[in-house]
């Protein structure tokens, strides 16, 4: 990847962009009805920043139109790919560096793993968990 991709990358993710743990709805546990999985995103006015995005790094781009505002064009990738992304750019982040750093972190300790017969233990239940509301904050409080 050329250096000055992963440079622009970082900028646009700094000034731009989201990056965080989502909670989605579960599919496969009844016990535990949602999980959690790691994104960036970056939702602008044009598409041409987003699709420059997916077409460098992977993901998807998606149009929606906010009620009352105009159409956003969102770029998002996910799970393992985030994290590929993220720890590219990592060193030319500026604000985002703890939100990257806890991603990647959040990724790393997910397990290759058959829910149905390998559920997630307690423990590792509660340090997503913990993770997430780490993660939450950080994006709360100026370090967005």
């Amino acid at each position: 990847m050329d250096e000055r991709d992963l440079i622009y990358a970082a900028g646009i993710i700094d000034g731009e962009g989201w990056v965080g743990i989502r909670r989605k709805k579960g599919k496969r546990n009844k016990t535990r009805p949602y999980s959690y999985a790691i994104g960036v995103s970056v939702g602008m006015a044009n598409d041409i920043i987003p699709q420059w995005l997916c077409l460098k790094f992977g993901g998807s781009v998606h149009s929606r139109t906010p009620e009352n505002r105009h159409k956003v064009w969102q770029w998002q990738i996910e799970h393992k790919l985030a994290m590929l992304f993220l720890g590219a750019i990592t060193p030319y982040l500026k604000l985002k560096i703890p939100q990257a750093k806890l991603a990647i972190e959040f990724q790393r300790n997910i397990k290759a793993r058959q829910y149905k017969y390998n559920p997630k233990t307690e423990g590792e239940l509660a340090v997503e968990e913990a993770q997430a509301i780490l993660m939450h904050s950080l994006n709360s409080f100026g370090a967005s």
